[in-house]
């Protein structure tokens, strides 16, 4: 089913280990949701890019704000080939910091999504330690969004950086997460809002 208000709006995908990462045959699964969700970029009037070699991952700047879609997932277990995520970690790391420089005299924040947020020492190792440091440096806001099946939950000042936060979605719940981003002051600020703002 088509939700009939997504139809008025840009939607962006990016994958989960419930997608490809925990199936029999991940690379194959990978490839079908390549190809089957991976693009949904509707007509903008702001310019998307996509990463060379690695097509779900995206950038687009809106109205001051950078918003960056990267491949960061997780598995319940150890099933998972180090080799290849951390070089797709890498891969996301770059992204993030070739986009973000580009773009960095236009904008007042940055939100990054990705699928998990630590739960693997490679993820932590590869993306988001780096990354908090390369964020301490550009001085601009910077959230990271991820889906949980917890609560929702923001975290400031993500491992002693004032301008880093982390904050968690809950999964499998009605009415998606409303992300409210405000640019009217000098720094970007996030509003969540859960069960108010949809109505049919």
């Amino acid at each position: 089913m088509v939700i009939p208000f997504l139809l008025e709006r840009p939607v962006y995908a990016i994958p989960g280990e419930q997608d490809y990462a925990s199936c029999p045959n991940p690379d194959q699964a990978f490839q079908y949701w390549l190809n089957e969700i991976g693009k949904w970029d509707a007509s903008t009037k702001y310019v998307v890019k996509r990463q060379k070699g690695r097509i779900e991952n995206f950038a687009f700047v809106f109205r001051k704000v950078l918003y960056i879609g990267v491949h960061v997932v997780g598995t319940e277990d150890d099933s998972y080939n180090k080799e290849e995520w951390s070089y797709r970690l890498s891969d996301d790391l770059q992204w993030v910091k070739e986009n973000v420089q580009a773009n960095l005299d236009r904008i007042k924040g940055i939100i990054i999504f990705g699928h998990k947020y630590k739960q693997h020492e490679v993820n932590q190792e590869f993306f988001f330690t780096p990354l908090a440091e390369s964020i301490r440096g550009w001085e601009k806001e910077t959230a990271y969004i991820y889906l949980t099946n917890a609560k929702m939950d923001v975290q400031k000042g993500v491992l002693g950086i004032p301008n880093f936060s982390i904050a968690r979605v809950e999964a499998s719940i009605w009415p998606p997460m409303q992300v409210m981003v405000d640019t009217s002051t000098s720094r970007m600020e996030l509003l969540f809002e859960q069960k108010k703002w949809f109505k049919w």
